[in-house]
């Protein structure tokens, strides 16, 4: 409508003229009869109230450009377009022709989630659909990535083609623990990636982190920023600790007892860094050992071999240097001390020796000089450690002899 009214309202009637509507994009890549210098992009004006781009084109050609009774070639190399054709020869001749606009769009090029579809649309009205699947309905639907393109026919000889890229939004890698087995009184920490906007879990939870001790299987579902979904499972057991049982806190009456830490273990680690299955204890005290096993689990156990401290003095010594009996002190047939003093006097009452070393001993002298002969009192005070001896204590006294 709008067209006719311009065309009755010109003063001068050319020989042609033309009207074109066509997309924005496509207004500079015209060529009528092989020449792109009769239509220019600049020749075109925006269609009012358009929000897709359209302009048209209301031109006049003499004939030398279109000639009279010849027939012209107009093209586009980059899109379609809707032609009108405006013709006088003389004032009692007019005809006007106006193709019909059709065209194929699959739109542009765009992603999908990985595991979605698709569906392209090659437009109604067509006679026939050719798709590069080798489909021949107006809709496909599409699962995986790559170019599609599909052929329209419309009549006998017009002949459309399309095609579009297909491609899938970037995937994330898993991030969940593989498949796993952690030990008893463990925890676990389960991140499900910071790739994604929100995270569901099994049991409801919202977190991107989760902390597990508990067997079982763990799923999460989780959508990204392109609204994807994807998922992931992880399955967790949960092996119990390796069984270790040293026995019962007992006390040392033995000259050696052989402790036990079980067999078929990958480790043994004892107090004193004893790597083996059996550990001799030869004096009283507290014993523990830790295993490993097979599933790198661990374990622990201890035991007090517990004993009551006896104490036991020479009644002489003779400090003459021919290294028999030349050093005094007492004898215990454990060395477990909470403290320990252990002090001599000569028969004036003067301290001539004190020491808190369970195994230092008297040389008799005094300041780097000999004492001389003579009797002597010892005095020793001590307390046995707690958990060894149950903290058994005392005062001895004893007197000997220095013979040189």
């Amino acid at each position: 409508m709008l067209l006719s009214s311009e065309y009755t309202q010109l003063d001068f009637i050319p020989e042609f003229i033309l009207l074109i509507l066509t997309k924005d994009e496509f207004k500079d890549n015209f060529i009528l009869n092989g020449s792109t210098g009769f239509i220019d992009g600049s020749d075109f004006n925006t269609v009012t109230g358009s929000s897709e781009g359209w302009v048209y084109l209301y031109k006049s050609f003499s004939l030398s450009q279109i000639p009279d009774e010849e027939a012209s070639l107009i093209q586009n190399t980059s899109g379609h377009f809707h032609l009108g054709i405006l013709n006088k020869k003389v004032l009692s001749s007019e005809y006007g022709y106006f193709s019909n606009y059709s065209s194929v769009n699959l739109g542009r090029n765009y992603s999908i989630c990985k595991g979605d579809s698709s569906l392209l649309d090659a437009g109604p009205d067509k006679d026939s659909y050719l798709w590069n699947t080798g489909d021949t309905t107006q809709t496909i639907t599409i699962t995986d990535t790559g170019y599609y393109s599909v052929e329209v026919r419309i009549g006998d000889d017009c002949i459309i083609e399309d095609n579009i890229h297909v491609s899938f939004y970037p995937t994330h890698p898993r991030t969940l623990a593989q498949d796993t087995t952690i030990c008893e009184g463990d925890t676990l920490l389960l991140n499900a990636g910071d790739h994604f906007t929100s995270y569901t879990w099994n049991d409801g939870s919202t977190d991107q982190f989760k902390f597990i001790s508990s067997e079982g299987e763990y799923r999460v579902q989780m959508t990204d920023t392109n609204g994807c979904t994807s998922y992931d499972t992880v399955n967790i057991v949960v092996s119990p600790l390796p069984w270790l049982d040293l026995g019962e806190d007992r006390p040392f009456s033995d000259t050696m007892i052989l402790l036990d830490a079980g067999p078929d273990f990958l480790n043994y680690l004892w107090q004193d860094n004893s790597p083996y299955r059996y550990y001799e204890a030869r004096f009283p005290g507290v014993y523990s050992v830790i295993v490993t096993d097979t599933n790198l689990c661990v374990n622990s156990d201890e035991i007090i071999l517990g004993a009551d401290i006896k104490v036991y003095a020479p009644n002489a010594f003779t400090p003459n240097n021919d290294g028999t009996n030349d050093i005094f002190k007492v004898k215990y047939n454990y060395p477990v001390f909470e403290y320990y003093t252990f002090a001599i006097y000569n028969r004036w009452g003067e301290r001539v020796f004190e020491t808190n070393n369970p195994n230092a001993g008297w040389d008799g002298t005094k300041n780097g000089q000999d004492s001389p002969n003579g009797a002597y009192v010892w005095v020793l005070k001590y307390k046995g450690l707690e958990t060894i001896t149950h903290g058994n204590e005392g005062v001895m006294k004893g007197s000997f002899t220095l013979l040189r």
